[in-house]
């Protein structure tokens, strides 16, 4: 770990978007804390730090980054509040479930109070876990956007085909701008989903992508450069808070294909 994690990385974008490259991996999960420990130590007196994490590779090194102690230290664990964007629908010890590697990789290591952990039921079948997925949204977040729910932070990730969450490309969620949390499902895996909808990120002080790899620099430029295409082709466009901010974090793999102009 750096001397200074916020020496590359400013918390937040003064912008309503910002792109950012870190040098490596390893860099890159620890922008991901940066932001994390930034937006803890901002936090209002008497205010909760509500956060959604998601799951994949990147997130389990920043957790690991965040377990460290000149970090885990500082953030005031007993005001933070934790949500997932998105969960499959398997046990909580299933080694597929986004919770179980947050448990492992952070939420073993920190004194949050476990009354302030609020993991996505699946088990019980995507419909139901979404219906009550939103309904937990609505009662413990108390900061609203046009009548939605508003977390201070929701990370994310994009995959190979441009989706997020678990929003897939061509599938109803991308446009579901009615519920805050959906029903997802992705066919290639066979694999029912439970994720927030884009209303429900879009409405975030701040949403953060994590992104990662060579393989995904050819879909990031669409994503973030070419604004014209549709939505259902490359759901991670769906993703632009209003009047929160959006702050893509990259690897130099995944940010090959970039314009200069872009990363700023």
């Amino acid at each position: 770990m750096s001397q200074d994690p916020l020496a590359s990385f400013t918390p937040w974008p003064r912008s309503q978007r910002a792109v950012r490259v870190a040098e490596d991996s390893a860099k890159l999960a620890e922008a991901g804390a940066a932001v994390f420990l930034a937006s803890a130590m901002a936090l209002p007196s008497g205010e909760e730090l509500t956060v959604a994490l998601s799951g994949g590779n990147t997130p389990r090194a920043m957790h690991e980054v965040m377990t460290r102690p000149a970090i885990r230290d500082a953030i005031p664990w007993k005001r933070v509040r934790i949500f997932w964007g998105d969960e499959r629908c398997v046990p909580a010890d299933h080694k597929d479930s986004n919770f179980k590697m947050a448990k492992e990789s952070l939420l073993d290591h920190v004194p949050l109070d476990p009354e302030k952990i609020h993991r996505m039921i699946g088990e019980d079948g995507a419909e139901k876990g979404a219906a009550d997925y939103e309904a937990l949204l609505k009662k413990h977040v108390k900061r609203l956007v046009n009548g939605t729910p508003s977390l201070d932070l929701v990370y994310l990730g994009m995959g190979d085909d441009g989706h997020t969450l678990s929003l897939f490309p061509g599938t109803a969620p991308v446009h579901d701008d009615h519920h805050l949390v959906a029903a997802g499902y992705n066919a290639n895996l066979k694999s029912h989903r439970i994720t927030f909808t884009p209303r429900m990120a879009n409405a975030a002080k701040l949403c953060v992508f994590l992104v990662g790899g060579a393989g995904k620099a050819g879909v990031l430029k669409h994503v973030i450069e070419e604004n014209d295409g549709p939505i259902a082709q490359y759901p991670s466009r769906s993703i632009k808070p209003n009047p929160g901010s959006l702050l893509w974090v990259l690897d130099k793999g995944s940010s090959a294909q970039l314009s200069p102009d872009t990363i700023k």
